[in-house]
């Protein structure tokens, strides 16, 4: 499922949300972090993410709207 997101930078970004590896709340909004990886400044390899303005709240509503009704 795709969603439209508002980074913190003021613009829009549009997210695979089963791509999503875990979602943290943060004071400003939420942080994305997606199964792909990247390295990190110390060359270590983290999995990618991004910063939104969207609550936690508001994230995990999409992820419950994705989920089949039978729960699987």
């Amino acid at each position: 499922m795709w969603k439209v997101v508002s980074l913190t930078g003021g613009k829009s970004s549009l997210v695979d949300f089963s791509k999503v590896l875990y979602i943290v709340g943060t004071d400003t909004g939420s942080t994305i972090y997606f199964q792909l990886k990247s390295e990190n400044a110390a060359g270590k390899p983290a999995p990618k993410s991004i910063n939104v303005t969207e609550s936690l709240d508001q994230l995990s509503m999409v992820l419950k709207a994705e989920r089949p009704a039978d729960g699987r």
